[in-house]
């Protein structure tokens, strides 16, 4: 999976919550006979699915690491990491540097095959295009 797609994936979701509000509130643009695939929830957040894309690219990251690269509070990205890792999605480790406790985040195989899974589930939103 290329990183420049992993960037534009919480667009994308943007984009696609759009569509999907769009055909629901307006028969105008909804099609019974063409089934969407359901998108997993978990992935579906913005934060989470940010977190599971830098995760794909490298072979773990620390805390700071992705607050710098999502731009979340701490508070949130400890949420959203706690659910990730409840689900068996990524797998988490503390240690101490220096003085500092640090949690570093790695995927785990069930996570790499969700998000296989959700990005083939996006690219059926697309087929039509």
């Amino acid at each position: 999976m290329s990183t420049s797609l992993l960037l534009f994936l919480p667009k994308i979701v943007y984009k696609i919550n759009q569509v999907i509000n769009l055909s629901t509130s307006s028969t105008k643009y909804y099609n019974k006979e063409k089934k969407m695939e359901e998108l997993d929830p978990l992935l579906h957040s913005q934060l989470r699915l940010a977190v599971m894309s830098i995760l794909l690219s490298v072979e773990e990251a620390d805390f700071v690491y992705l607050k710098e690269n999502t731009k979340a509070t701490a508070g949130n990205l400890s949420v959203q990491i706690e659910k990730l890792s409840t689900a068996g999605y990524i797998a988490t480790k503390k240690d101490i540097s220096g003085t500092k406790p640090r949690t570093i985040c790695s995927m785990t195989d069930h996570g790499r095959e969700a998000m296989q899974k959700y990005v083939e589930a996006l690219k059926s939103y697309f087929a039509g295009l």
